[in-house]
């Protein structure tokens, strides 16, 4: 089936996509496995990108405090956290994108693999993200990002099929979930590592947020 353009449905991303707080939580990462007596490398954020936090803690006691309690490490990440998340600015282009996508008619869902707690403190200084109702956090459904379940959801909740929506991701985690949901996947990231990670997972990459409305064709873009 031809993808129809603009789709009848956005869902999108959040941390890395919408709101620029990869960063943000590496930072909080590092500080909580600190406290723990680790130090966790740069090159470790790469494969840290797109977890859900219960995968997260995992792959952080297993490879730099194996001492640390999980529900230690996560009650670290989230104090960590704390105040940091209003101070986060969006991606470049998410109000312009989001904007276009509703006026034009488009369902729009956020789709998260954080809890739903940091998805409302993220998106709460953005106004822009008001109208975005429907949210799909990692504390909706059993199995998160890479497993299909929160995109399956989240086309429930837009009472849409996946044929005729997409999925706005930053990272390989993401776009697996969103392709075994049978979602187109566009990825984007302006990291050029990152956009030849997220190719092997979808052939429909762009390098920006405005690239990307372009590729919807929102507001007539070609």
């Amino acid at each position: 089936m031809t993808l129809p353009r603009p789709p009848h449905g956005l869902l999108l991303d959040m941390d890395g996509t919408l709101i620029d707080s990869e960063h943000t939580w590496f930072a909080a990462e590092c500080a909580a496995v600190a406290r723990f007596g680790g130090t966790l490398p740069r090159a470790a954020e790469a494969e840290l990108v797109g977890l859900d936090t219960d995968t997260l803690v995992a792959r952080l006691r297993a490879g730099y405090v194996p001492h640390a309690g999980a529900a230690e490490l996560r009650a670290a990440i989230l104090e960590a956290l704390e105040g940091e998340l209003t101070d986060v600015p969006a991606c470049a282009g998410a109000g312009e994108l989001v904007a276009a996508a509703l006026r034009g008619g488009v369902r729009c869902a956020v789709v998260s693999n954080s809890s739903a707690e940091v998805v409302r403190r993220s998106l709460a200084p953005h106004p822009w993200a008001a109208p975005l109702t429907v949210r799909v956090s990692a504390d909706d459904v059993v199995r998160p990002k890479p497993a299909p379940d929160a995109y399956l959801l989240a086309l429930e909740r837009l009472a849409l099929d996946a044929a005729s929506c997409v999925a706005l991701e930053d990272s390989p985690t993401g776009a697996l979930a969103a392709t075994a949901a049978g979602l187109r996947c566009l990825g984007v990231a302006g990291d050029a590592a990152q956009r030849r990670a997220l190719r092997r997972h979808t052939p429909h990459v762009v390098e920006s947020l405005e690239a990307a409305r372009r590729w919807l064709m929102l507001d007539g873009g070609p």
